[in-house]
């Protein structure tokens, strides 16, 4: 079982040199009718030392967003989300680089974790009811494997990565000047993609 260790990390804001690449494996056209995206998140990784890989889209594709409209625009997306695997630790941590996301989890020997991270945000510039803009939480939901054969150089596999649209905060519309989004709960960003961390 995962288990969320309590604390606060500091996200260093100056990204220094390259530290990882990624391949995404997710294709930005919807697969149930749901609209295309507009615009994307960026994802990358924080190696232990504080420096970072530079952030690469997402490649997220939308689901479960039936809504009379034939696009989604990202507007202000969340992020860049970042990850971060600690192997001698057996921990993962998920971080915006803004941070207003910063967790960090236990995960089992074998390097495998299914999380659920509140807390990130987003602006849409159109949602069902045809708001000009409208701001949305957002909810992670995450499964994968940290690959650790080689510890210093290793594979963090995202099989599945959600982010379900959640009702703004009242914070959140404040930041985005803008109303809240009415989306249906079932609306959500998602992608999987495999990052390497620190090489």
């Amino acid at each position: 079982m995962i288990k969320r260790i309590t604390g606060a990390f500091a996200i260093c804001l100056a990204i220094a040199g390259t530290a990882g690449c990624g391949k995404n494996s997710s294709s930005r056209a919807s697969r149930d009718g749901s609209p295309n995206v507009v615009g994307d998140i960026l994802v990358g990784t924080q190696c232990p030392l504080g420096t970072m890989s530079n952030p690469m889209p997402g490649g997220f594709a939308l689901a479960g967003c039936k809504i009379d409209s034939s696009e989604l625009r990202l507007k202000t997306p969340p992020g860049p989300i970042l990850l971060s695997g600690d192997c001698a630790e057996k921990t993962i941590a998920i971080r915006s680089f803004d941070g207003s996301v910063d967790s960090l989890w236990q995960v089992p020997p074998d390097g495998s974790f299914s999380i659920v991270v509140p807390g990130f945000q987003g602006m849409f510039a159109l949602d069902g009811s045809r708001s000009s803009g409208c701001a949305s939480g957002m909810t992670m939901e995450i499964t994968g494997k940290m690959s650790c054969t080689d510890r210093d150089v290793f594979s963090i596999r995202v099989d599945s990565m959600r982010l379900w649209m959640t009702p703004s905060t009242e914070a959140q519309r404040a930041i985005f000047e803008a109303p809240d989004c009415r989306l249906p709960n079932s609306c959500r960003l998602e992608t999987s993609m495999e990052l390497r961390q620190c090489g």
